[in-house]
């Protein structure tokens, strides 16, 4: 009998001890797990970041050569008209191609219209920084031409002497959608849980999952979350960075990377919620 009461009294010793020690288990458990969550989306979330932009400095500069060697075939043309007419139809993707000589005035176009001949090129600040560096240079994202694009604009030069400094001839401006830059963007954005947005130095959207806010949202417009303050300006300081932040009782996260090639940032983001789903 006195034996029975001892084991009695031992396993009301050991049952709350087990619980307790199932419990601590069970939260540790919990702990690691949301760990593991966290490191995951953060390791997902920046390559993706990184690969995306990445991918799209590559396809910039891929533009950017076109226009140089646009501008050197120019320095030989016989006709440069017909020259600029070969261009746009081998590469459909830009909307317009002007040449202009020093004084900057537009002297042939492809497609040709009479009514942008005009049109005030030399103006545009990207230009006059073409003019000035004598290299390739992508414009402020606008409305050009009936559409949301960048113009790159690449100096004609030409040189007698090795090592000299080039005489310039003149300018190649190729005007670039944005919808058709961003293509692989889109289809990525469509396929993938979280989203992505690009910004520019202007802190306005380039991209975005709705087209409304492109060209015409600062990006503090849409939100005034203290982090997100900081990490919209490392972006717009080209920075490379992830982060984590609440906004209406949600945990979300944001990989960014820089877009060097254009002076932009592109950013992937998130809840959490998305990735324990998956």
């Amino acid at each position: 009998m006195y034996s029975l009461k001892i084991r009695v009294r031992l396993i009301l010793v050991i049952i709350p001890i087990l619980l307790v020690l199932h419990l601590s288990t069970s939260l540790i458990s919990s702990h690691f797990s949301t760990r593991v969550i966290e490191d995951h989306a953060k390791e997902n979330a920046q390559l993706l970041s990184d690969s995306l932009s990445s991918q799209l400095n590559s396809k910039i500069e891929h533009y950017l050569n076109i226009s140089q060697d646009l501008s050197s075939t120019i320095i030989t043309a016989i006709n440069v008209e017909t020259t600029l007419q070969i261009a746009r139809k081998r590469y459909p993707q830009f909307t317009h191609i002007f040449y202009t000589p020093p004084d900057g005035n537009i002297l042939e176009m492809a497609p040709y219209s009479a009514k942008l001949m005009d049109y005030p090129l030399k103006e545009i600040e990207s230009y006059k920084r073409a003019v000035s560096s004598k290299k390739p240079v992508v414009s402020v994202a606008e409305n050009y031409f009936g559409s949301k694009s960048v113009i790159i604009f690449a100096p004609v030069k030409l040189s007698f002497v090795h090592d000299q400094p080039h005489m310039l001839q003149g300018i190649v401006a190729l005007v670039l959608p944005l919808e058709s830059l961003f293509t692989d963007i889109k289809e990525i954005s469509e396929e993938s849980s979280g989203s992505i947005f690009i910004i520019d130095k202007r802190k306005i959207f380039l991209f975005h999952d709705d087209p409304e806010h492109v060209l015409t949202q600062n990006i503090h417009a849409i939100s005034s979350h203290p982090i997100l303050e900081k990490i919209f300006s490392a972006m717009s300081a080209q920075k490379k960075g992830f982060s984590t932040y609440t906004s209406e009782k949600e945990k979300n996260y944001m990989a960014f990377s820089p877009v060097s090639m254009a002076g932009w940032s592109l950013a992937v983001y998130g809840s959490y919620d998305q990735i324990e789903s998956e």
